[in-house]
């Protein structure tokens, strides 16, 4: 009975690790303003500007977090991100997915991680955070660099007005009353 209840304490504490840590993670072009569409003329440029919002985050600062942005085929060209402060450090390139490093560590409140400069084509879109291709929806934490998973992003929308998130998640633990638990040990 003690190793049956030692490892399903280990595998809670597994299934609670995987658990996503959701924190913001938006489009804005005109930060800090919330300007979460933008209208352009067809063939005029504008900034897209990747935002975390850490405000509710409890818990270890932020070392690393991980993504990529993705428009509807025809509606714009990007170019490659730029980083907001000099102390950012930048990996992967736009489409390949982008990991945004801070050394000195992401403290809670709103983070401009940078900028993709986007080439309007006239056709209406939404600029998408989606997950890293390689590495998903992850974030490192500081000192210890412990991996998470972040799930609530949102788009921007291009020439209208922004759609719902494309790539919520959800959280993989099973919702059970306490009862149900207790009763496991009985």
């Amino acid at each position: 009975m003690r190793i049956a209840t030692t490892f399903a304490v280990l595998l809670v504490a597994v299934a609670a690790s995987a658990n996503p840590i959701a924190f913001d993670m938006y489009v804005d072009f005109d930060p800090p303003n919330g300007a979460m569409s933008a209208y352009p003329t067809p063939y005029t440029s504008v900034y897209a500007y990747i935002v975390s919002d850490l405000s509710y985050l409890t818990g270890d600062p932020i070392y690393g977090v991980s993504f990529d942005v993705e428009v509807p085929p025809g509606s714009a060209q990007m170019s490659d991100f730029v980083p907001t402060e000099p102390s950012f450090i930048v990996t992967g390139i736009v489409g390949d997915g982008i990991t945004v490093i801070d050394e000195d560590c992401f403290e809670q409140g709103t983070v401009v991680l940078g900028h993709i400069p986007i080439l309007y084509l006239g056709v209406p879109g939404t600029v998408q955070i989606v997950a890293h291709p390689y590495q998903g929806h992850t974030f490192v934490t500081c000192p210890d660099y412990d991996e998470y998973t972040y799930c609530i992003t949102m788009g921007g929308g291009l020439g209208m007005e922004p759609t719902a998130p494309l790539d919520l998640c959800l959280s993989p633990v099973q919702d059970v009353q306490w009862g149900v638990i207790k009763a496991m040990y009985r």
